[in-house]
């Protein structure tokens, strides 16, 4: 708490964002239905040197660590807690804490627990850092869970992110699905409605083998539902770990099967605009299957959110960084090589202390070279990255084919 107001947090890059506006100025994310309001549970630092005095809990799920993408990054000189800490998420009208496997353990009100429901008042300990939990009415978070959407039986939830949640639907044959429904706050948003449409229009049109299939939309009490193939096999996230030697077979795999999906999106002139691990799923198969078209745009329309930055700043190309409206396969293919870059190493090229000084160093500064990350790393992998990763698009692959060329050697 600053000057005794409330610290709002956007969901989704984690900086201050002001109380009441729409849109986070740093990354773009719509704050309102992601629940930054008073209201919502938080969580009060009572010691630790941590980059916010509070931190504005909501429907998502929360992550707690020293590693980087850690929705709440706890001081990494504190080696009493583990890359990989703990989770908080709200479920059944409540929030819970899971710890996740650490070395030290996770305590409530000095006991070590593997999963809690969280009260008001309680303290909790990771390391030696405190937070106080601080209850308040539900998050703005998904609708509970029906038994049915339309003529599909819902098994269970998979996830809920700013903009939707998706079930995990069992169709009439049998079949598995994957059913998205819009979180309720965007309702009455057109531009939202538009964005969702609009994926669903990309999505039918791009039958690839490496892309997500959308079947199509049903209606549910006026709520359009996108119907969509299930990807059971997780996301490339899981792969990633500090100090990776993921063996360079896999990596080229993984990213020759990322070119042939791009590939596929750009030829019909679609930029998919937000490549990053969590948009890379796997088959049971182990197949990959690229997701969430949400802000992706086709290249000869005018965009609906021209001139505000939407993506995932770790993974955004220079040019989308500022805001370009005239985004090609290029920024597609530099932010595929940022996920290169990352699985190769354990970490992006560009960390920071904020989403803004990373967007910064993504315009401005040249990468570190991921070789001397990982000394065994092949020439011609390395070349590749560091091409993808030129400022200036002239200077990087003119398309996705040209870069899968690069990774077929290993």
């Amino acid at each position: 708490m600053a000057n005794g107001q409330l610290t709002y947090i956007c969901p989704e890059c984690r900086g201050i964002v002001q109380p009441g506006a729409a849109y986070c100025m740093q990354c773009g994310a719509s704050l309102q239905p992601a629940g930054v309001f008073p209201g919502s549970g938080r969580l009060t630092v009572t010691r630790g040197n941590l980059a916010q005095p509070e931190y504005v809990l909501t429907g998502q799920r929360m992550t707690l660590g020293r590693a980087w993408e850690s929705s709440l990054l706890l001081p990494e000189d504190d080696l009493t807690t583990s890359r990989r800490h703990a989770e908080i998420y709200f479920e059944g009208g409540q929030f819970i804490i899971n710890d996740l496997g650490s070395m030290n353990g996770t305590f409530v009100n000095g006991r070590r627990i593997q999963s809690e429901v969280l009260r008001p008042g309680d303290e909790i300990r990771l390391g030696n850092t405190l937070f106080r939990f601080e209850g308040g009415a539900e998050p703005a978070a998904a609708r509970p869970m029906a038994q049915a959407l339309g003529s599909y039986e819902l098994v269970n939830t998979i996830g809920t992110g700013g903009m939707a949640t998706v079930y995990l639907g069992r169709a009439p044959n049998g079949a598995l699905v994957a059913l998205k429904v819009p979180l309720p706050q965007f309702a009455n948003d057109s531009e939202f409605a538009a964005r969702f449409q609009r994926e669903i229009e990309i999505g039918q049109q791009l039958d690839h083998p490496n892309i997500v299939k959308v079947y199509g939309v049903i209606w549910d009490n006026a709520v359009p539902v996108m119907v969509m193939e299930y990807a059971d096999g997780g996301s490339l996230r899981s792969w990633i770990q500090p100090d990776s030697n993921l063996p360079y077979g896999h990596l080229c795999g993984v990213i020759g099967q990322c070119c042939n999906a791009l590939s596929a999106a750009h030829n019909k002139g679609v930029v998919h605009r937000d490549v990053k691990p969590e948009n890379i799923l796997f088959n049971s198969a182990g197949l990959v299957k690229i997701t969430d078209f949400g802000i992706a745009r086709l290249v000869a329309r005018k965009t609906i959110t021209a001139g505000r930055i939407l993506g995932s700043p770790f993974y955004m190309s220079p040019e989308q960084a500022q805001g370009s409206p005239n985004l090609d396969a290029r920024s597609d293919i530099y932010s595929l090589c940022v996920v290169a870059y990352e699985l190769a190493t354990g970490q992006p090229p560009f960390l920071g202390s904020n989403f803004v000084e990373v967007l910064n160093k993504h315009i401005r500064e040249p990468p570190v070279s991921p070789a001397q990350i990982r000394r065994d790393m092949p020439p011609g992998i390395e070349q590749a990255i560091m091409r993808g990763l030129q400022k200036d698009p002239v200077q990087r692959f003119a398309s996705a084919p040209e870069l899968a060329q690069c990774f077929t050697y290993y």
